[in-house]
């Protein structure tokens, strides 16, 4: 085809229109699949945390044995590093609710009774008494089950 004497190229590319299409399918399929990618995430740190819940009790029962049915009065003594040298996180996080928590604490609270836990503390809670060991949180995992009740399952 001429023009003025000049030969029309055909043009080759995308419309803004086509992009603009494109980038909107891409946001919504993003928007459609990020809670389910989340929710597999935070699933993942659920049972990462059950793990290290098993660690814990483990170790507790070698020290146990080890040291004539005597439960170590902390997890964080010298004496105990023997059997766990590094205390593994609490991994939950809560995904997307208040009071979130950090998904890093290896905190340790140690209790004399399996007293009632707030939603909003953070670690693990650890009974010298009994060697329980347990989250020290009671917000809920996403199948609805209490963090606590990681030490009891």
């Amino acid at each position: 085809m001429y023009e003025g004497g000049r030969i029309m190229q055909k043009q080759k590319g995308f419309t803004l229109i086509e992009l603009l299409i494109v980038v909107a399918i891409l946001i919504i399929l993003v928007a459609v699949t990020y809670p389910k990618i989340a929710q597999a995430i935070e699933s993942t740190k659920e049972a990462a945390t059950k793990a290290n819940v098993a660690v814990i009790k483990e170790a507790i029962a070698f020290y146990y044995g080890d040291n004539a049915g005597v439960y170590p009065a902390t997890l964080t003594d010298e004496a105990f590093k023997k059997y766990l040298p590094i205390m593994p996180q609490v991994k939950v996080t809560h995904l997307g609710k208040p009071n979130a928590l950090k998904g890093t604490s290896s905190d340790v609270l140690v209790v004399k009774t399996d007293s009632p836990i707030a939603d909003n503390t953070d670690g693990w809670r650890y009974n010298a008494t009994t060697g329980n060991v347990w989250v020290n949180n009671s917000q809920t995992d996403t199948k609805g089950m209490s963090y606590s009740m990681y030490g009891y399952k």
